[in-house]
């Protein structure tokens, strides 16, 4: 009798790794699950979490954005920084993976915006060590399904991070990175 009971057992516990398999084949097939790795993130590399990635139905919802340049910011040269708003899911995977190299190499961020002029906007800021703007009410067209700010930094890195659900954020700018807070004092 203890036989047949560890057969049961044995089949349950069978049909529920395949129904959990067949669970998250779905889940990924609709675009639910995403894998962590690769995504953009905020805060620095010891704190950083994840801010409206690929698999999210977030829309951007930024109304503010401030930015503070550290008196040795970018190696003490002045910093591009581009707030881009999507407004073309389809364009996502682009971004998602661009480097602030490769966005601002030979002005390829013009043929960008040449080539998508309903589908994008971008708002473009250059600020010197020390500055300090903001906070910037920034004006959507619509409802943007996504968000990334680049800056173009002198030292290697990715320089670009997607942003979530923040309605009002400051972008630090640091000697050799950046990163995005909350601004908690806006309303």
């Amino acid at each position: 009798m203890q036989k047949r009971s560890f057969c049961k057992v044995k089949r349950l516990k069978d049909t529920l790794k395949l129904t959990g398999l067949c669970c998250v084949m779905l889940g990924m097939l609709q675009g639910c699950l995403i894998p962590l790795a690769g995504l953009p993130f905020l805060g620095d590399s010891n704190q950083r979490f994840v801010m409206g990635h690929l698999g999210s139905r977030t829309k951007v919802k930024l109304k503010t954005i401030a930015f503070s340049a550290a008196h040795d910011a970018n190696r003490n040269s002045a910093t591009h920084v581009h707030l881009i708003l999507l407004y073309d899911p389809h364009m996502i995977a682009e971004f998602i993976n661009m480097s602030s190299a490769k966005y601002f190499q030979d002005n390829y961020y013009k043929q960008l915006q040449r080539d998508h002029r309903s589908t994008m906007h971008v708002y473009a800021y250059q600020f010197p060590p020390g500055a300090r703007k903001g906070p910037i009410r920034v004006q959507t067209d619509g409802s943007p399904v996504a968000g990334f700010i680049i800056a173009d930094y002198n030292t290697p890195g990715k320089h670009s991070i997607r942003i979530g659900e923040e309605r009002h954020m400051i972008v630090m700018l640091d000697k050799d990175d950046w990163h995005v807070m909350p601004n908690e004092g806006e309303n």
